[in-house]
Parts: structure tokens; sequence; C-alpha cells
């Protein structure tokens, strides 16, 4: 019988199940047994992550974002608003880069819309055009601007 290397088996599965929640994100529409499965990956995903000896606080920061907009996408803003706070807590200690403590308010931000709560929305949006300024990656400002106008728009 061979041994399994579990930290191999969590660094595959850890991207596997990521890249696997990307690819339901990224649809139009989704069935409810795809909105089902596109959570139960991103969480898989995390597992794997905080299972894995090489995680940081940005991986697992990227973790909860990605579960909080599944959860976004899939309607379920309680869960959305859940996870969007734990990306901020792990996001707002100075360890990961700026790109990810703005996406941890645009997070926040977006279950806030999903939930009706415009004042909170509103809030969490201006929180996370505050901390894109010292996003200095070009690349990473453009990204997080274009989400955040869209969300902006969306309250308008």
């Amino acid at each position: 019988m061979s041994k399994i290397d579990t930290q191999a088996a969590h660094k595959f599965f850890s991207a596997n199940f990521f890249n696997t929640t990307w690819d339901f994100i990224d649809k139009e529409t989704r069935t409810d047994e795809e909105n089902e499965d596109m959570i139960l990956n991103a969480m898989s995903s995390l597992m794997h992550w905080k299972l894995r000896g090489d995680a940081t606080d940005t991986n697992i920061s990227i973790s909860y974002w990605q579960i909080s907009r599944v959860y976004s996408l899939a309607n379920n803003a309680q869960e959305a608003s859940h996870y969007g706070h734990k990306c901020l807590e792990v996001s707002k200690d100075g360890k990961t880069p700026p790109f990810y403590l703005a996406y941890a308010y645009e997070a926040i931000a977006l279950a806030n819309f999903i939930a009706g709560n415009k004042e909170e929305s509103n809030k969490y949006l201006k929180l996370a055009y505050d901390a894109s300024e010292n996003i200095t990656v070009a690349d990473n400002k453009s990204m997080i601007l274009v989400d955040l106008d869209t969300l902006k728009a969306k309250l308008a």
C-alpha cells in the first residue's frame, strides 16, 4: 500500500476546487443544483487551503472572498455577509496587500446590496474605494475599480 502525500493532495485540491468554482461563477445562469455545487466547491477549496502548510493570509482571504461571492450569486445575503466579514478579518491586519482589503469591503457591500441594505452597501462601497487608493499595482487597481463602479451603478 502506498502512502498518500497529504500536502500534495491539499495543494492539488485547493487549486482544483478553486478553479472549478470559477467555472460556475463565469456561467451566465446556473440551476439550483449548480449553485449548490458552486458553493460546495468554494468551501472545499477553503478547507484544503486551511490544511496546507504553506497557506498565507492572502490565500485564506481570497478563499473567503470567493465563498462570499458565490453566496451572493446564489442570492444568500446572510452567508455572503458572513464570509465577507471573515475575509475582512483576515485582510485588515496589514499582512495582505490593499487589493485584498478592498475586495473584502466589496464582498460585504455586495452582500448588503443582495440583502437590500442600500445604506450599508454604500458604507462598505466607500470603504472599498478608500482601500483601493492604496493599491499600487495598476492592473489590480483597475480590476477592483471596475467591480466597484459596477456595484455603484446598481446602487444608483
